[in-house]
């Protein structure tokens, strides 16, 4: 169907009709009335199928119900229509994210920039390129355009707390408490508040600590009442684990303690058969690794410069990251944090073979594992931008490492080590992305898991060999010059004219603690070597 711009009455009777039922559908989808509106899209479609407005609009009654797989056709067709409108691309490039498909959401978001949008398209742009470049680890990239987004933005909370984020794994904790600061000025929500608050409890000073909790216990006060009971459980969560952030840093222990458990009880509630799933895959995963023969890695053809893979792994809150601050120092390091090549490159082999998705190169059969090594080298080289070395911290790839080991080139691993009563309290006292660390919610699980992750360090340093080496965190922030420069050797680089970064240093954070962890790790799961494996 044509759109005629001009005044409707001057337009074919059809088209008029079909503008006021497109009305109607519209006003069904501003007042909730989502499947109504759904059906009235779809009875317009049906008699004019190139009706743009109406593709749009049906694909965001779906994006409503987060239905990202039934709104991408109404987007892509819209496109294909309207291939220069930068308002339909946005669209299609949120879709794309939605599903997962970071290429592809990139390309388009990048092409709605080229396009000249006006300030709240670009504003989308650089918020959704963001969070690509947060989700992929290229936190240089993210900064950059989540900047430009907090800019343009009038109510930016969302955009500075996803700043903020990028800016504190980047370590730049003076930045991040900026960009909080700045996310809670502009909350307009209840629920951003508590999550900037939350933010800043962990990036701000002892002098900031009083006033901080101050503004938590009103903000707690005068809570609304929320529409969901997971936005509800989110509120609780921010404000407790915040709370708790502040007592202790106000040394105001049993506080603190008490205000964790009020925060990890209901979280453990929720994610109680998820931990047990987890705990049941762990032992198998043991008894893997414990007998994995390695078949050495892979071949790369003479003269294909490939970066040298260097897998810093150890359990969440391990010290990896202040690990990698001081590996970055080296010239030839490139810093890749949690970056997921393996994933992706797995991923996109599984695609190109009409495989169901798949995540980890131990999930493909052996016939593919040459042209995965391809995709993730070619990956690998654009990432390290030239750097002999590329870093990732990501503590998922420890279960299939053997195979990563066998397929990814030039692969090196340091497996860090810390106290455990340290590393518990840390990953006690966080609060997670929903859905991730089901463990980290009840002390013994958190403790069971340390076991377990130990038990699959050692087996994998085993396996091998000179491929690996261990690091004690506790090392690295008492003697980092040291560290550093076995780091170098093991890496093949030069130390000597390198400047060591602040690290900080949280080795003893459970000293205050350890009664209160020993009390609620003692009564909790069954040990490691009392799990039944699953058969194959």
């Amino acid at each position: 169907m044509s759109e005629n711009k001009d005044n409707p009455f001057n337009s074919p009777p059809e088209a008029v009709q079909a503008r006021r039922q497109l009305d109607d559908a519209i006003r069904l989808l501003q007042t909730g009335r989502v499947a109504e509106a759904q059906n009235a899209t779809r009875e317009i479609l049906g008699l004019h199928p190139e009706y743009v407005k109406a593709l749009t609009t049906l694909g965001q009654a779906y994006l409503v119900e987060l239905n990202h797989s039934a709104a991408l056709p109404c987007f892509v067709r819209a496109s294909m229509l309207s291939p220069d409108e930068p308002g339909i691309l946005l669209q299609l490039a949120q879709v794309y994210f939605g599903l997962g498909s970071n290429d592809m959401a990139r390309q388009t978001a990048e092409h709605v920039l080229e396009l000249g949008p006006d300030e709240s398209q670009a504003t989308g742009a650089h918020r959704l390129l963001g969070q690509v470049f947060r989700q992929s680890a290229d936190y240089d990239k993210a900064i950059a355009h989540l900047t430009k987004g907090c800019s343009t933005e009038s109510d930016s909370s969302d955009t500075a707390l996803l700043l903020g984020a990028c800016r504190l794994e980047n370590g730049q904790a003076k930045e991040a408490e900026a960009a909080f600061s700045a996310a809670l000025e502009n909350s307009s929500s209840a629920l951003d508040q508590a999550e900037a608050l939350y933010a800043l409890s962990r990036v701000s000073g002892a002098a900031r600590a009083k006033t901080l909790l101050s503004e938590i216990d009103a903000l707690e006060s005068n809570a609304p009442e929320f529409d969901s009971e997971g936005d509800a459980q989110a509120f609780a969560a921010n404000i407790n684990f915040g709370r708790a952030e502040l007592l202790d840093r106000l040394d105001e222990h049993e506080d603190a303690w008490q205000a964790l458990e009020t925060a990890n009880a209901p979280l453990d509630a929720v994610y109680s058969q998820a931990r047990r799933d987890m705990q049941q895959s762990d032992a198998y995963t043991i008894e893997r690794a414990e007998g994995w023969i390695f078949g050495g890695p892979p071949m790369i053809e003479p003269g294909k410069k490939v970066p040298v893979s260097l897998l810093l792994l150890g359990p969440c809150q391990s010290g990896k990251s202040a690990l990698e601050r001081l590996i970055g120092t080296l010239d030839g390091v490139e810093r890749g944090y949690e970056h997921e090549l393996v994933q992706d490159s797995a991923r996109e082999t599984a695609a190109l073979n009409s495989f169901l998705p798949l995540s980890y190169p131990g999930q493909l059969p052996t016939s593919v594992h040459s042209q995965f090594t391809e995709i993730y080298s070619r990956r690998a080289v654009s990432r390290a931008r030239g750097a002999k070395i590329l870093t990732c911290t990501h503590p998922e790839l420890i279960p299939d490492l053997g195979r990563i080991g066998e397929t990814v080139p030039k692969l090196k691993v340091i497996f860090v080590d810390r106290d455990a009563d340290d590393t518990a309290l840390r990953i006690f006292g966080k609060l997670y992305p929903a859905g991730t660390n089901p463990f980290a919610y009840e002390v013994a699980a958190i403790y069971q898991h340390l076991e377990s992750y130990s038990r699959l360090s050692d087996a994998w340093s085993q396996a091998l060999g000179r491929m690996a080496m261990r690091v004690a965190y506790e090392d690295v922030v008492s003697d980092p010059k040291a560290t550093l420069e076995r780091v170098a050797t093991f890496c093949e680089l030069d130390a000597s004219k390198t400047k060591l970064p602040d690290l900080g240093d949280g080795r003893g954070c459970a000293e205050p603690y350890r009664d209160k962890l020993e009390r609620a790790r003692s009564g909790a799961i069954a040990p490691l070597s009392g799990w039944a494996v699953p058969e194959l």
